[in-house]
């Protein structure tokens, strides 16, 4: 027997895209347009999330609200915005088998958007089939097709002006928020017959009800509906082992493709699982999704700024405009980590199971050690220039602190000058005194002893008031350049 999808799977494809408008002016202009719906929570596919139960932390779900308690007192604290479009766009989706026709009937609903503060956004779409019990083949083509957003689609009925490309019709749907040349794909392609950047690729995410399959079907049917692979593609023996069987005959599996949930209703015929937990799959586990993706594109976006930065060493040795620039990245980073990157995100085990589990594939946690090394290094580069501002501004001080003292040295041997000299003159009035019969200090002129050691100490200052006067003066005269040139500044 051939492996079949029920129509009751739900196929989303969601478009990656960064924008350059600040991110409260493209939020009002969203407000404004009457083609899109305000939504006061997180709500997924759910308009009216009160019919499913939710186990996500409520805060994440606030973490969007504008107006929302306790979030209205400040409208900062949110980490981003969603709006969601009703609509219904019937198609045909064609291809040849051996000759035959096959036509599968679909149709896209909903379109959404999530707008993050960081300046990163995801535009989302969901494909319901109407076609009862699809192949597992045909739905393989399908899913290819409308994952290359970039080539001619086979489907029919959709609107002429997109030119047979979904990417054209995704492109459509942004032009009505964004000014032209302000937004941005992470990956796009240039669409030379409209002379425009289209996106290129959907990513995936998928809750799909296999029957009439085997082991092997599950694993062809994980495998080629999350990557949107044709069969051209053999994957190894090892995927299996890469999905995480949530229970008997359920599996989660994730790439960068995208990721899905995978129901063997052979194996496990759970009518919880094929109806009810669809609500679940579209509000709880596509918000924890949708998350994840934000961290895995924000830390791309982060890695993009950080190979803009100068590769030249010498850019970073000398304080200048950079430093800002490096501040402000660091800040938004930081900010980043504290806001948006979860750890737990569910009262339940197994949607935390789901979150881990989509985290490693994804390879965030490696991407965040990644920009946490550029993150330090920039740390590290910052610090040597805060040392080296610190240490010019302790040469400048030394530097004053030095004519200071050379200033003061100069006035002090002025002043000592004056000193010597004035002790010269007390000494020869000293001698003078002595020597005069008429003072009477010497009783006998003729004691010769005590005249001879009155001059030995007039000799004594003499000689040290010229040692100090050559001393001064040969420092004066070293000096003098420096000296003078500090009377000027001052």
């Amino acid at each position: 027997m051939k492996a079949k999808i029920l129509n009751n799977s739900a196929f989303l494809y969601i478009v990656p895209f960064f924008f350059k408008e600040e991110y409260d002016e493209v939020c009002k202009t969203i407000d404004d347009n009457c083609a899109w719906e305000k939504l006061d929570k997180a709500h997924g596919l759910n308009t009216d999330s009160t019919k499913t139960e939710t186990d996500t932390y409520e805060y994440l779900k606030e973490a969007f609200c504008r107006d929302y308690e306790p979030y209205s007192n400040n409208e900062n604290m949110a980490i981003g915005r969603v709006w969601k479009k009703d609509l219904e766009q019937p198609f045909t989706y064609q291809f040849k088998v051996d000759q035959a026709v096959r036509i599968i009937d679909s149709s896209i609903k909903n379109v959404g958007l999530f707008i993050f503060r960081n300046r990163v956004g995801f535009l989302w779409y969901n494909v319901e089939l109407k076609s009862e019990d699809v192949l597992l083949e045909d739905l393989i083509k399908l899913q290819n097709d409308f994952k290359e957003l970039a080539r001619d689609t086979r489907a029919k009925g959709m609107p002429e002006d997109i030119n047979k490309r979904l990417g054209v019709w995704v492109d459509n749907h942004l032009k009505q928020v964004f000014q032209e040349d302000s937004y941005f794909y992470f990956a796009d392609r240039n669409c030379t017959s409209l002379k425009r950047q289209i996106p290129d690729k959907a990513i995936l995410f998928n809750y799909i009800i296999e029957k009439d399959g085997d082991e092997n079907d599950i694993i062809d049917t994980a495998y080629y509906l999350t990557t949107g692979f044709n069969r051209n593609y053999l994957y190894a023996d090892t995927v299996k082992e890469d999905m995480l069987q949530a229970y008997k005959g359920v599996y989660w599996y994730a790439t960068k493709e995208g990721a899905g949930f995978y129901l063997d209703y052979t194996t496990n015929p759970s009518e919880f699982l094929k109806g009810l937990f669809k609500n679940k799959f579209l509000q709880d586990y596509f918000l924890m999704y949708v998350l994840l993706l934000h961290q895995e594109y924000s830390l791309i976006l982060y890695a993009k700024k950080i190979s803009r930065l100068s590769s030249d060493y010498r850019d970073y040795y000398n304080v200048s405009q950079q430093d800002t620039e490096l501040d402000e990245l660091v800040t938004e980073i930081n900010t980043f980590f504290m806001k948006s990157v979860y750890t737990s995100v569910s009262h339940v085990h197994h949607q935390n199971l789901f979150y881990e589990y989509i985290q490693e594939r994804l390879g965030i946690e490696k991407d965040i050690n990644s920009i946490n090394m550029g993150l330090n290094s920039v740390v590290k580069i910052q610090r040597l220039r805060a040392e080296k501002m610190e240490n010019e501004i302790e040469k400048k001080e030394r530097s004053r602190q030095e004519k200071d003292d050379k200033r003061l040295n100069f006035v002090l041997g002025f002043v000592s000058i004056f000193a010597i000299t004035s002790a010269i003159s007390d000494g020869f009035a000293t001698v003078e005194y002595i020597c005069d019969p008429k003072k009477r200090i010497l009783t006998n002129v003729e004691n010769a002893t005590q005249l001879i050691w009155a001059w030995i100490v007039f000799g004594v200052v003499i000689l040290i008031s010229v040692i100090v006067i050559v001393y001064v003066g040969k420092y004066f005269w070293k000096n003098r350049k420096t000296l003078f040139n500090r009377f000027d500044e001052e």
